[in-house]
């Protein structure tokens, strides 16, 4: 099954979580609430509190509670970079979470952009040999060429390389829109089918169906690369001695901890996500080798 975007912020929190002996207080909503509504209807008030309040990936201000029924402050929507959206009826609603999911799902997209450093995404288009032309064109994405092979005639149904080829990166954009071209040398069939397999940096994720798959290029089986990389990172920021007892991450520990407690956490997870990139960028290495092949 297809790793999501939403799939990735849960695990990431369920990881978290694990350092965490507190729980988060959470109730649901009663009715929809738009992107600009200022007045919740919640099912049980008595598990929020006027400060901050999630709803999906909006974080919220919330300035009086009367019963089941919680008032925002008129700029408490779309709070610490969040953004303002429309809710429905049974959505979570969580007091004081400890990390917010808009800043687990930044920290996701930073790790993502992290790894495409070491590992590319992965990626292919098809173009229908001519034999009147030499260049073609390649989508926009492309960082660089992997591998050219074309379709032999008959029902073998043989893919056999293209042994001369040359990868133009920067082209003039008035003749070729996507700025990026092949010429292809070798001696092919006018007609059958070209296949070029190349490499990209990976595309960030947006929506909650976004998956690791498609949208990034990377395969299923990194998704702990990236959950280890977004918990180091969100944990960095927090040193766990100095928190207040009242602030948003109120209970990561229920005790106190030495100075640099929360360091020490964040360099076991950076170690996790160092020791696990070192093995997809093998893996990537072994699976993709330098191609050899002439220009001319």
């Amino acid at each position: 099954m297809p790793t999501t975007l939403s799939d990735l912020i849960e695990e990431t929190l369920t990881f978290l979580r694990g350092y965490v002996r507190s729980q988060e207080q959470t109730t649901w909503l009663t009715s929809s609430i738009t992107s600009s509504d200022t007045s919740l209807s919640v099912a049980n008030g008595s598990r929020i509190g006027m400060g901050r309040v999630e709803i999906d990936n909006e974080l919220l201000y919330v300035d009086s509670l009367s019963g089941t029924t919680a008032v925002v402050s008129p700029w408490g929507r779309g709070m610490d970079g969040s953004t303002a959206a429309a809710h429905s009826s049974n959505a979570r609603v969580t007091f004081s979470p400890l990390f917010p999911r808009h800043q687990v799902l930044t920290q996701i997209n930073s790790t993502i952009k992290a790894i495409g450093k070491e590992i590319q995404a992965s990626g292919s288009t098809t173009i229908t040999f001519q034999a009147s032309r030499t260049t073609y064109a390649l989508p926009a994405d492309v960082d660089s060429v992997s591998d050219v092979s074309w379709q032999v005639v008959g029902p073998s149904q043989l893919w056999t390389p293209v042994k001369r080829w040359k990868f133009n990166q920067v082209v003039n954009t008035a003749t070729w829109a996507t700025g990026k071209t092949i010429d292809i040398f070798d001696s092919i069939t006018p007609g059958r089918t070209v296949q070029i397999s190349y490499f990209k940096l990976p595309s960030e994720l947006s929506s909650p169906s976004d998956t690791l798959e498609t949208t990034t290029g990377f395969p299923a089986y990194m998704r702990d690369v990236v959950v280890f990389g977004a918990a180091a990172r969100l944990v960095s920021g927090i040193d766990v001695s100095l928190l207040d007892p009242t602030s948003i991450s109120a209970g990561f520990f229920d005790e106190r901890r030495a100075p640099g407690s929360g360091s020490q956490v964040a360099r076991t997870l950076y170690a996790l996500y160092q020791q696990r990139l070192m093995e997809e960028t093998d893996r990537f290495r072994d699976q993709y080798p330098t191609p050899v092949h002439y220009r001319r």
